[in-house]
């Protein structure tokens, strides 16, 4: 009687009726994501949801097969529809996903002030320094359809770079412009490599190229708006050469681990981290006039603002202040230990 029931059973997924069935395709829809086919994959849910639209997992994996396959604008509406369907499992990272699928254009700005800055009459005296107070603004653009596949991005991008006085005056002879192109070629590492040309705008810049390379690694550094509390843990490492045919070096690294506490709001709306930590930094220059290093350590403590949030995207700007206090243990850049306070925004 078993066998009987199982080769009826058998014979019914193959009829037509039962291969039409929408929770069929689903269910090969999900089978053929799970071996790679992704247009495969693509086809069953869509047949599956032209004949039964409110089956929020299937719109939610529709949309990482069209993303998959780097049909972005796709990938976002399937993530869109699987929110308004009522998915209730992750609907914070399936609204992360419709933001960086929909944006195309970051702008960020920075602002550093040392305590341990020296003037430009004591850095004559006292020698080269890697302590110095900057400020940037930057604007980058990530093109339709070639500049983001599944999670490799391609941005064209403009900067402009200044040092600035303990009153935040501009030094107007270090003004420093770039323009150029970077690209993040694994989805799963992010390792970015960029080419630069630069412009001076200040006397004391300079027109050359750059080529860099950058990596970064964090567990805890974004949101969790279901947790309270989380580990926070960032590694950041870049190298800089400029005019590779007599080439300048720049090295830096950075790594913090602390403790990242929600302070208030959540999946929606504004919502802000205290992030508590300990920082270790080097930064190492060679130029054809010297070799100068520093390396700092210290306490930090940062205060983070999500913000530009919508029903369907979520939080596309933060605002973080960043205050530490660095302890120099090594090198023989010019200026001692003392305060460092960083304040960025991106949107």
């Amino acid at each position: 009687m078993k066998r009987a029931a199982a080769l009826m059973l058998l014979t019914l997924a193959a009829t037509p009726a039962a291969a039409d069935d929408p929770y069929v395709r689903a269910k090969a829809g999900f089978a053929a994501y799970e071996r790679g086919d992704y247009k495969a994959a693509v086809a069953q849910f869509e047949a599956a949801l032209a004949a039964k639209p409110d089956l929020p997992l299937a719109w939610a994996q529709l949309g990482y097969a069209y993303r998959k396959l780097s049909r972005d604008g796709a990938a976002a509406h399937a993530f869109r529809q699987a929110l308004r369907a009522g998915i209730t499992d992750n609907r914070y990272g399936y609204r992360r996903e419709v933001q960086t699928l929909e944006n195309h254009f970051d702008a960020s700005a920075y602002l550093i002030y040392r305590q341990a800055a020296l003037s430009d009459g004591l850095l004559a005296a006292a020698g080269p320094s890697l302590a110095q107070s900057q400020g940037g603004v930057e604007l980058a653009w990530t093109p339709p359809r070639i500049g983001f596949r599944d999670g490799r991005r391609l941005q064209i991008f403009g900067r402009l770079a200044w040092g600035h006085s303990d009153d935040f005056a501009l030094q107007e002879d270090s003004a420093q412009a770039g323009v150029g192109v970077r690209y993040k070629p694994w989805r799963d590492h992010n390792l970015v490599f960029s080419g630069e040309r630069l412009a001076a705008v200040g006397s004391a810049a300079r027109d050359d190229w750059m080529l860099r390379a950058s990596y970064s690694w964090d567990t805890g550094y974004d949101l969790q708006p279901e947790e309270k509390s989380w580990t926070y843990a960032t590694l950041y490492l870049d190298a800089a050469m400029i005019d590779p045919a007599d080439p300048d070096l720049l090295l830096a690294g950075e790594a913090r681990y602390g403790r990242a506490l929600r302070i208030f709001g959540g999946a929606y709306g504004p919502a802000v981290l205290a992030t508590p930590h300990l920082v270790i930094a080097g930064n190492v220059q060679k130029d054809d006039f010297h070799t100068t290093a520093l390396v700092e350590a210290g306490p930090g403590l940062s205060a983070k603002l999500f913000f530009a949030d919508a029903p369907e995207s979520a939080h596309g700007g933060t605002l973080e202040l960043l205050v530490q206090y660095r302890v120099k243990i090594g090198g023989d850049s010019a200026g001692g230990s003392g305060m460092v306070a960083t304040m960025v925004v991106q949107y």
